[in-house]
């Protein structure tokens, strides 16, 4: 096919603009180490602590998933069969919480906050730390089932006293991923605009 000089230049425009795009998101940035299941992710650290929102339960990652080492999806349980990742609700905190104390005073201060939630059968109204745009999609699940663990995105929550947004969840991190997993044999990604803009 033979482009004509006017049919080209808009061509090259768009193309240039998308790279400039691209670049300024920075696509080009290393790679971080691959998972157990070859998925590579991208290095991250776009947010800082002092970002984190003050939420209405002083709820510890720290302690809950660092120190008593629950797992993620026990309380996360819609991330690997869902496109979002719910926040658990009262009923889930209750199955420990029922029984277990805090161990101060501050933390048991917190566990009586959450068991007047679950006596008056009202949520906790957690304040959310991570937004998309609602131009874009993000599946929980064909991550989660790809093997890429919690902390490549949401960073080392089991160190975190309290949740902060850790990557930027911006388009350009995000592309550096896919861009990286675009010939995994198990789990290829796509660069696709409609993967994430539907």
């Amino acid at each position: 096919m033979n482009l004509t000089r006017s049919r080209l230049h808009p061509t090259l425009r768009a193309w240039a603009a998308a790279a400039a795009l691209c670049a300024a998101a920075g696509c080009g940035a290393p790679h971080g180490p691959a998972t157990p299941t070859g998925v590579t992710v991208p290095y991250s650290a776009h947010g800082s602590p002092g970002s984190a929102p003050v939420q209405p339960i002083d709820f510890r990652h720290d302690i809950h998933a660092g120190k008593n080492q629950i797992p993620c999806l026990y309380c996360h349980y819609y991330a690997d069969r869902s496109p979002v990742a719910n926040v658990p609700a009262v009923s889930v905190c209750m199955n420990c919480h029922k029984f277990v104390n805090g161990s101060t005073p501050e933390f048991e201060q917190q566990i009586e906050v959450l068991r007047g939630y679950a006596a008056r059968g009202e949520p906790v109204p957690w304040i959310s730390v991570y937004r998309l745009p609602d131009h874009a999609y993000f599946n929980h699940k064909r991550h989660v089932r790809a093997g890429l663990p919690c902390q490549a995105c949401h960073g080392p929550v089991e160190t975190m006293p309290r949740i902060y947004q850790y990557a930027s969840l911006k388009m350009g991190w995000c592309v550096r991923c896919h861009k990286a997993n675009l010939r995994n044999v198990r789990f290829a990604s796509s660069i696709d605009c409609y993967t994430c803009h539907r």
